[in-house]
């Protein structure tokens, strides 16, 4: 049942493009399919495109070359025998109305199809990342020069983006609408995604939906037994489902996200997400909700094989921005928890930072610290987990650009009686005419029990010349260990 709604959401979608390019415009009689309508954009080659050639200390040599309609990348390690590639044909460039697209090789895959893995919110440090999830469909991107471990894969997307998204309208306007797929045939993965955005009112309210659903394949649990909690169950695949609705008014966003998991007895779980933005002038407000309610012995297996715990998570982040002279100070605070509904624990985090961006330099502080908390009859014990805290400086110069950055951790244990540590600290620096030179060095080192246990030291420079449409880079690298 949960295919044939899939299906029936992707027919709907494709009907409300065609409904939306057939219909007759408030101003004009004219079939859409007029010299008006359909933008074609006269295509440069020479612009258009570039050639890349890479190398570092890896033995990694890779190759990429763009053309108006093809782009084909690849990179060879030598030291390890591994090799990646990626073709992918695209109209984007001369039909921006119609970007469709084909993708083959060792590509990697993002969007709806990475929140369908992992649905929770993130326990990231800095008060000022913004973790909120929109209606989105599936991306992919050919591979990188330093990625090998992606198995070969299809990605193929069919649109339509309006050409009139921008202007106010006073009624309904269907901005844009895709639908994607992305198979593996090493595993026989396959996924689809919908997604489709409109606007109402001049634009002043948008929505936007999508649908990604797949059959996704899991492995045996061998770890189990009929004396165990935890059953046995062989190799399989189960189909999910993630469903999609942000909603935008003037000074609010709300996006609400369920994804459905079928585990390996051929039982159904949901799990959900809410997420809230309100900004006025320069202070804004964001306030997340991860729910799974299914017990553990339900086995909510998302897409990537991962058991996603029965917990509830909780964020939210405020920031501030006022100008004091030439600068922009910015002030934010992070407070997050995550519940175990059948375990008497939970974790909490709390992040307080600044940062400061003027035209010749820009600095970024924040300290946070992590507790776990464990949940008796009648009472409530907390423990400090770690405290850390994360200092980057960065100065915009028009040839030379250097950069500092700090980090340390502190975790306790044993009432506090036993505390490790990590620290790194680097310095950069940019070099920023052609040939473009960038160099780094770092020392890290740890402790255990209040000793030091290891420390290093790591070095690094790169460089990007380019000659018209040709750009050739390179990098070096070593580490050594004190």
């Amino acid at each position: 049942m949960k295919k044939k709604y899939f299906y029936t959401v992707m027919f709907v979608l494709f009907c409300l493009t065609a409904q939306n390019m057939f219909s007759e415009d408030s101003g004009s009689k004219k079939n859409h399919f007029d010299s008006k309508f359909i933008e074609i954009k006269p295509v440069d080659f020479k612009k258009d495109s570039s050639f890349s050639l890479y190398a570092d200390e890896k033995m990694t040599f890779a190759a990429d070359c763009v053309f108006p309609f093809v782009q084909l990348k690849g990179a060879y390690r030598q030291n390890q025998n591994v090799y990646n590639f990626g073709a992918s044909g695209f109209t984007e460039k001369f039909l921006p109305m119609f970007p469709c697209s084909v993708q083959v090789g060792n590509l990697s895959e993002s969007g709806s199809l990475s929140k369908l893995k992992s649905p929770l919110l993130s326990g990231g440090n800095s008060p000022f990342s913004v973790d909120f999830a929109s209606a989105s469909s599936i991306y992919s991107s050919l591979p990188s020069s330093s990625s090998f471990s992606k198995p070969l894969s299809t990605f193929v997307q069919a649109g339509y983006k309006s050409k009139a998204s921008k202007r106010k309208s006073a009624g309904f306007s269907l901005n844009e609408i895709r639908i994607n797929g992305f198979y593996t045939p090493q595993s026989k993965n396959i996924a689809a995604s919908t997604y489709a955005s409109s606007s109402f009112f001049q634009n002043k309210v948008k929505i936007s939906a999508s649908f990604t659903a797949g059959d996704f394949f899991y492995q045996e649990n061998e770890s189990s037994s009929w004396f165990l909690s935890d059953f046995y169950f062989p190799d399989g695949r189960h189909f999910c489902s993630l469903s999609q609705i942000t909603v935008e008014i003037p000074h609010y966003k709300i996006s609400f996200s369920q994804g459905l998991y079928e585990n390996a007895f051929g039982n159904y779980s949901s799990v959900f997400r809410l997420d809230n933005l309100f900004s006025i002038k320069n202070s804004s407000f964001t306030f997340s909700c991860y729910l799974n309610p299914n017990s553990k012995f339900q086995k909510v297996l998302s897409s990537s094989q991962t058991l996603l715990q029965d917990v509830i998570q909780l964020k939210s982040t405020f920031t501030h921005k006022f100008m004091a002279k030439k600068s922009f100070i910015k002030i934010g605070i992070l407070a997050y928890t995550k519940m175990g509904l059948s375990e008497n624990s939970a974790s909490g985090k709390l992040s307080l930072g600044t940062q400061i961006t003027n035209p010749l330099f820009s600095v970024n502080f924040y300290f946070y610290g992590n507790s776990n908390f464990l949940r008796n009859f009648d009472s409530v014990t907390a423990e400090l987990e770690d405290i850390g805290f994360n200092f980057s400086n960065k100065w915009y110069f028009s040839v030379l650009s250097p950069a500092f950055s700090a980090n340390s951790t502190f975790s306790f244990s044993d009432n506090y009686n036993k505390v490790n540590s990590y620290s790194k600290f680097s310095v950069k620096l940019a070099f920023l005419k052609n040939p473009k030179v960038y160099s780094d060095a770092s020392y890290s080192f740890s402790t255990k029990n209040s000793n030091l246990s290891s420390q290093n030291m790591q070095f690094s420079i790169s460089s990007t010349f380019i000659i018209k449409n040709v750009k050739i880079s390179g990098s070096l690298g070593w580490k050594v260990d004190l």
